[in-house]
């Protein structure tokens, strides 16, 4: 999680004062001569969602305190970071440098890790990881009107129940609580005979 103590908020509009090697804001002396700032300065948009800065901030990492050098990030409307992004990853021995970087959201750049993929194909996994989500919720949430109009046996509604959790909540969960649950899922649909339990007619 991210710890910064905020200087400054400035607009997007900032990024066309941000010219030669060092701009002064708030009595800082901020650097535009690191890769990060120059890969800002030529892209404030990211490449696979395409949402744009809508705010700068002059900050600091409360994490070091008083010996943090202030520095700018940029954000979008919905407050996720601007990011730069290696093309090629540091992993993959990818240079830090202009030609090797692109502009990305820090949502987008944590799904993308250390692969190499283009903007196209990562915004394709996530619509499709977005629908298979929106699915399971809407399965969680039928699943639990079913159980709430009685429409559920009561003898296997506990069945669902769980079922339901799994749906709705098991992505939240811890990994011990999770394997849990679905441990329990298991035998609750399995009779004390070794019969499968399934809805009546």
């Amino acid at each position: 999680m991210r710890s910064y103590i905020v200087i400054q908020r400035y607009p997007a509009s900032l990024i066309k004062e941000l010219i030669g090697d060092n701009i002064v804001l708030n009595g800082h002396n901020i650097s535009l001569c690191d890769v990060r700032m120059k890969n800002l300065i030529r892209s404030c948009r990211c490449v696979v969602c395409e949402r744009s800065a809508d705010y700068f901030n002059l900050e600091y990492h409360g994490k070091f305190g008083e010996y943090s050098k202030p520095h700018l990030n940029a954000y979008t409307s919905h407050g996720h970071m601007l990011t730069m992004d290696h093309i090629v990853p540091k992993s993959s021995n990818g240079p830090t440098t202009l030609d090797n970087a692109q502009t990305m959201c820090e949502r987008c750049n944590k799904l993308k890790k250390s692969r190499i993929i283009s903007p196209k194909e990562l915004l394709k996994e996530i619509t499709i990881s977005k629908r298979k989500k929106k699915a399971k919720a809407s399965e969680g949430k039928r699943t639990l009107a079913l159980l709430g109009a009685g429409s559920i046996p009561s003898d296997i509604r506990h069945v669902y129940k769980t079922a339901a959790a799994l749906l709705l909540y098991g992505r939240q969960m811890p990994p011990d609580k999770m394997a849990k649950l679905i441990e329990t899922f298991r035998n609750q649909c399995v009779s004390p005979t070794g019969d499968v339990i399934t809805e009546r007619d």
